[in-house]
């Protein structure tokens, strides 16, 4: 697996950690840094990396609101339905294997016309411009509690071979209460799930699972103060 992520020009980072642990803000930090550093890039002809962003919680709100269209083409009402709920995050792992289902399409249709261009010159060496080398990183954001969870988009990088880490984000349940407080009244759980959560979650361990070695943890005053 190490070896597949060093040779991937795409990565699918999943994050982890309780409610209101800041696993929203790392993600939309990381997006805002890419795009700078992509500014960056373009001036120095360092290669760019395209970052795509799934929030899970954001397409369960678009569920709810009903502002998202079923499998069957009905819309859902705004009231909490565990159906909304499983319907989301289908459609959020949906979206997760769209990108890493074109990454490799992109790839195909590159690697044939690198060939073409090889057959074409003398000595029949492939040329790759460096210049044109983009890098993907797709963020799944969510709780993801539950070891299975994870392994199931660990599943999915493999098949299509992309690069599997994780970043799970380390706090207490005190610490997590505090933070879920300071999000928007809608996007706030209870206290609740958030200890019933605490209880349930699996966090990495890759001493018994090695499919989770590139797994990091971060505090959350290390997420906030030095990661970046």
């Amino acid at each position: 697996m190490v070896d597949d992520n060093c040779r991937s020009t795409t990565c699918l980072l999943v994050l982890c950690g309780l409610p209101g642990a800041g696993k929203t803000s790392i993600a939309r930090k990381l997006v805002e840094y890419i795009n700078e550093r992509n500014e960056s890039a373009e001036q120095c002809a360092t290669p760019k990396i395209i970052v795509h962003h799934v929030c899970f919680d954001d397409i369960a709100s678009d569920y709810a609101r009903g502002s998202v269209s079923g499998a069957s083409g009905h819309t859902f009402s705004a009231a909490f339905d565990p159906t909304v709920w499983k319907a989301a995050r289908e459609h959020a792992y949906a979206q997760i294997e769209e990108r890493l289902l074109a990454r490799q399409a992109r790839l195909k249709a590159s690697e044939e016309s690198s060939s073409r261009t090889a057959a074409e010159q003398l000595g029949g060496g492939l040329v790759v411009d460096s210049g044109n080398l983009v890098y993907e990183l797709l963020v799944a954001d969510d709780n993801m509690y539950y070891r299975s969870m994870r392994h199931s988009l660990f599943l999915r990088a493999r098949s299509y071979g992309a690069a599997y880490v994780q970043l799970h984000v380390a706090t207490d349940v005190a610490q997590a209460i505090a933070g879920n407080k300071q999000r928007p009244l809608t996007a706030q759980v209870s206290d609740t799930i958030i200890e019933r959560m605490a209880g349930l979650f699996e966090k990495p361990n890759a001493e018994i699972y090695q499919w989770e070695s590139t797994s990091v943890t971060a505090t959350l005053a290390t997420t906030r103060e030095e990661v970046w």
